[in-house]
């Protein structure tokens, strides 16, 4: 059962539950119900076991944190990053998603055009298919990236963290904007692709939203190193991850003379590309796994 929490059911949220039918057709949709006050939907999800997924389009998702984890993980929480306007949001200090799914819209324009910053996950083409960027509703995306979730974790009979991880490993991500992989800024992990995700063969690393002896670790802006180049010493290491295949995490490093080089834009001295043979259960646990495992590495002081 899903549970749709929306004061404006016969407008907004009516919408809301057609973008869940659009991506999940297969669904019956006597199964999608809307109780419009947060306090009995919450109470409602909470005592009902037949609840799965709890969607609420507005703005304010740190709010709504605490009661999330409360239902985690029989039911999961999906809210928008923000509204409409296209703009960074600080509303987390992590790269790595919170226990709720937050969203982003987007059109034919093949990216996000809607809220972006630090937590957001997916995003998704708007119900409505609008041409201009400032007309994405990320209300609408919302249901759509519930749906296709829901259906990933009814084809296999999985838990919700084991179809969140495959769809973020397998999805598209070919936005003209995208600058990291696998997460970006601006796009999350891209649009999810139920195929893919479904098919996926690769390691399923434990649930770091219900494991409470998982650590994140702080944030690495980069490592200050020394490295040789064919074109001189460099001291400082930018490390991006851009790529997971199965069980394997591909780095970039990008080797710049000094910080400050780095921040002022400049090309690197030299790049590299490390492996890693185990997939962490957040991407910034495993640089840290990445600095006691490599031996070019070793010694390496942490920027963060």
């Amino acid at each position: 059962m899903i549970l749709i929490n929306d004061a404006y059911w016969q407008t907004h949220g009516i919408y809301i539950k057609q973008a869940i039918m659009l991506a999940y057709p297969e669904y019956d949709e006597d199964d999608i119900i809307n109780i419009a006050n947060y306090t009995e939907a919450i109470q409602y999800a909470a005592s009902n076991t037949n609840v799965e997924a709890f969607i609420r389009s507005t703005t304010g998702v740190a709010s709504y944190v605490n009661d999330a984890k409360q239902l985690y993980p029989r039911v999961l929480f999906f809210m928008p990053m923000g509204s409409n306007s296209f703009q960074e949001l600080q509303i987390f200090n992590q790269e790595e998603p919170p226990v709720i799914v937050t969203s982003g819209a987007g059109d034919e324009e093949g990216r996000n055009n809607t809220e972006y910053g630090k937590g957001l996950e997916f995003w998704d083409w708007d119900l409505t298919q609008t041409q201009e960027p400032s007309e994405d509703q990320s209300s609408y995306s919302n249901g759509i990236i519930l749906g296709k979730l829901l259906k990933i974790k009814h084809t296999l009979n999985c838990s919700w963290w084991e179809a969140r991880w495959r769809a973020r490993v397998t999805a598209d991500r070919t936005e003209p904007n995208r600058e990291t992989y696998p997460w970006d800024i601006r796009n999350g992990y891209g649009r999810i692709n139920v195929d893919r995700a479904v098919s996926f063969k690769g390691y399923i690393p434990p649930d770091p939203y219900l494991d409470p002896t998982i650590v994140n670790q702080p944030l690495i802006k980069g490592l200050i190193k020394e490295i040789e180049t064919p074109f001189g010493i460099g001291s400082y290491i930018k490390l991006k991850l851009i790529n997971i295949e199965y069980n394997k995490v591909w780095f970039q490093l990008d080797i710049y003379d000094e910080k400050q080089a780095y921040l002022s834009g400049k090309l690197p001295l030299g790049t590299k590309f490390l492996k890693l043979n185990q997939v962490s259960i957040n991407f910034n646990n495993s640089l840290y796994e990445l600095l006691t495992q490599h031996p070019l590495l070793q010694g390496a002081v942490i920027d963060q």
